[in-house]
């Protein structure tokens, strides 16, 4: 147990962040103050916290686009930086549509449910979006452009 210096509430050792030169490796203040205290900070500096990010990403250039790609794809689809690798390996880097091969693919899903259809290219995946998703639209897409090429 330890008394938290900000808040001068006693907590379990697990509520405070470790630090080794703190007494018994433990910050002084406990973790819901730090938080609190952080937040404040950054709210009040956000230039310097805006550089400080900036910094932090120069010095570990290969940790955060995969923490943010894994951190995106759980929070926005529901599925792990590797399990978009499978899917990405499975199709061999293929769009699910137009079949060109790309270094990347994006994620598509159905907006109602939230449920993963597959991946596809960038533009493949802004087209069905343009169409709002509604395969009667992407129909008559197909009809405007049949049309197009017999008046050809």
């Amino acid at each position: 147990m330890k008394r938290c210096t900000k808040c001068k509430v006693l907590k379990d050792d697990i509520e405070f962040s470790k630090l080794k030169h703190g007494k018994k490796g433990l910050q002084s203040w406990c973790k819901s103050c730090m938080v609190k205290s952080n937040k404040r900070w950054r709210e009040k500096n956000p230039e310097k916290n805006r550089d400080q990010k900036k910094r932090w990403r120069e010095r570990h250039p290969d940790y955060m686009p995969a923490y943010q790609k894994n951190y995106h794809l759980v929070t926005t689809y529901g599925i792990t930086i590797e399990e978009y690798v499978s899917m990405y390996n499975n199709r061999d880097g293929h769009c699910d549509i137009c079949t060109d091969w790309f270094e990347s693919l994006v994620v598509d899903h159905d907006h109602e449910t939230g449920e993963v259809r597959g991946l596809l290219c960038f533009k493949c995946n802004l087209a069905i979006g343009m169409l709002d998703d509604n395969i009667g639209n992407l129909h008559r897409a197909i009809d405007y452009l049949k049309g197009k090429e017999e008046n050809e």
